[in-house]
C-alpha cells in the first residue's frame, strides 16, 4: 500500500517528540554505537530517593494489632524471618527480582537494599539477627518475616497468598506467644 507522506511526518514528530523530551539529544546519553549502553549505571542518588519514596507513599498498612508500628527508636532485639531478609534475587524467577516484578518493567539492579540491611541500618542501637525459620526469634520483641511471591507482565497471579509467610507467622505465634510480628 501507500502510506501518504503526512502520516508519516505525523509518526516521526510523535517519535522524536519523546526523544526530545527525555533529552536524547542534549547529549545527556553519551552512545558511541548508536545504542545504549544496557550495563551502565544510569541512576543518580535523585532518581534513588524518588524511588523510596514512592515505596515509602505506596505502603499500606492493613493491620496494625496493639499500635505495633511505628516501632520506636530502640524496639529491642529485632529478628527478621525468612529467606526473603537477605535476599535480592531469586534465581527461579524468570524476570524480575524478589522484591520487583518482571516485564517490560524490569531493571537488574545490584543496589537494591534488602530488608535486613535496612532494618539493621534504620536501628543501629538494636541488635538485629536473621535466619530462615522461626526459631530466630527466641528472645526478640518483634520478628519481621519476610515473604515474597513473583509476577510479571503477561500472566496473572492466581491469588494474594505469600509464600511460606503464614506458616512463618504460625510458627512465631505458637513459640511466643504475644510477640509482636509484622509481615
Amino acid at each position: 500500500g501507500v502510506v501518504p507522506e503526512s502520516t508519516i511526518d505525523e509518526m516521526a514528530t510523535h517519535v522524536l517528540s519523546a526523544m526530545y523530551a527525555t533529552g536524547l539529544f542534549d547529549g545527556q546519553f553519551k552512545w558511541s554505537t548508536g545504542e545504549a549502553a544496557l550495563d551502565s549505571n544510569v541512576t543518580s542518588d535523585r532518581h534513588r530517593e524518588v524511588a523510596k519514596q514512592t515505596i515509602v507513599d505506596g505502603a499500606v498498612l492493613l493491620k496494625n494489632v496493639g499500635s505495633t508500628l511505628p516501632l520506636g527508636k530502640t524496639p529491642g532485639k529485632i529478628a527478621m524471618i525468612g529467606k526473603y531478609c537477605n535476599k535480592a534475587h531469586d534465581r527461579s524467577y524468570g524476570q524480575g527480582d524478589v522484591f520487583s516484578g518482571g516485564g517490560s518493567g524490569w531493571v537488574m539492579s545490584e543496589m537494591q537494599v534488602t530488608p535486613l540491611r535496612g532494618v539493621k541500618e534504620h536501628f543501629p542501637s538494636s541488635e538485629v539477627v536473621w535466619g530462615p525459620t522461626a526459631t530466630t526469634a527466641v528472645g526478640a520483641s518483634v520478628a519481621v518475616v519476610c515473604a515474597s511471591a513473583h509476577a510479571e507482565e503477561g500472566w496473572d497471579r492466581a491469588n494474594l497468598t505469600l509464600p511460606e509467610a503464614q506458616e512463618l507467622v504460625d510458627a512465631l505465634k505458637a513459640q511466643s506467644p504475644g510477640q509482636k510480628v509484622i509481615v
